[in-house]
């Protein structure tokens, strides 16, 4: 893995609005139904110790979802082809 090997590190990581896309192959990324586990994992990674990692996701609301939705581990959804919303259980996962 190209992250574990690097030797570029940063004190500062920021995540806006972005893991919860990644691994559903939306933008050409392989189908990864843990694609923002592993996201997280490396920036975890490249973030410095003692450096800070800041994170925003979208979180799971009560609302009625589209039948498009998918349930994924814990109490988190995958809009297919779009994104994830967090409920607290998913998104513990990513800071495990």
């Amino acid at each position: 893995d190209l992250v574990e090997k690097s030797d570029i590190s940063f004190d500062l990581t920021v995540s806006y609005s972005g893991i919860e896309h990644d691994g559903l192959g939306r933008y050409g990324d392989p189908v990864n139904p843990d694609g923002d586990v592993s996201a997280m994992r490396e920036m975890w990674l490249l973030t410095r110790p003692g450096g800070v990692l800041l994170l925003a996701v979208p979180r799971a609301g009560k609302k009625n979802q589209p039948q498009t939705d998918i349930q994924i581990w814990g109490d988190g959804k995958i809009h297919v082809l779009q994104h994830r919303n967090y409920g607290a259980e998913r998104y513990m996962r990513l800071l495990v």
